[in-house]
């Protein structure tokens, strides 16, 4: 197995397209059913290997070759080149995921020509619970303060329905919901109970902006044919 000096294996061009169809978009979303959307496909290729998912982290570590994870090397011999399947841990086997906008359309009623910046620390942990397709549970958070400066805790969840949540949310935000509460027990100091309510807080504007983006534009088949909220 070659590798370049850093131990990391390396496949040659040549090689690397002998396995285009097994890596190919085309492949991809004859598979699976669906067409990939252009940006998306843009996040994975690679300059020479159009065509191809591929990941553009990947660096040419000398002339002609790439380097590749120890995985892909090994299921992508010369012997392989015809299997239907791709390399196990490979883009092209499901893995086409992307990264999300960081400024995606408004979806409240006269704010559609307006854009959300999307930051990462204004998506708290319940509102990911609320929003993963493939993880629908419904989660309780429980969370301890206390003299200790750290916040410790525990969940449960309970299996739910994505348009369950949905309706949920629809109805509070048309509704003023008083029956629903963040219950802090035990000594917590101020800044702890500030804390505990910015990580159980959930804007809900942020969710059905987020929810109709991801049906709309996402390829996930959790998001297929489901209602905007």
């Amino acid at each position: 197995m070659e590798a370049y000096p850093n131990g990391v294996p390396s496949m040659s061009i040549e090689n690397i397209k002998q396995h285009r169809k097994r890596l190919s978009v085309q492949s991809y979303e004859e598979y699976y059913g669906i067409t990939l959307k252009e940006a998306l496909k843009k996040e994975y290729t690679v300059p020479g290997f159009e065509g191809m998912l591929l990941s553009t982290r990947s660096r040419k570590v000398s002339r002609g070759k790439y380097a590749v994870c120890k995985e892909c090397k090994c299921s992508m011999k010369k012997e392989q080149i015809n299997k239907q399947s791709p390399p196990k841990f490979s883009i092209a086997n499901g893995n086409v995921i992307g990264t999300f906008p960081t400024r995606i359309p408004c979806s409240t009623p006269g704010k559609e020509r307006q854009q959300r910046t999307i930051k990462e620390e204004d998506i708290s942990p319940v509102l990911k619970a609320f929003m993963s397709p493939v993880r629908p549970f419904g989660y309780v958070f429980q969370h301890h303060g206390g003299k200790q400066k750290c916040i410790s805790g525990h969940y449960q969840f309970f299996e739910t329905d994505q348009n369950c949540v949905t309706g949920a949310l629809n109805y509070m935000d048309k509704n003023i919901a008083d029956n629903v509460f963040v219950t802090i027990c035990g000594a917590t100091t101020p800044r702890q109970i500030e804390t505990i309510k910015a990580k159980t807080s959930v804007d809900i504007e942020l969710f059905k902006d987020i929810r109709t983006w991801s049906i709309k534009n996402s390829s996930c088949r959790a998001f297929k044919d489901e209602p905007l909220p």
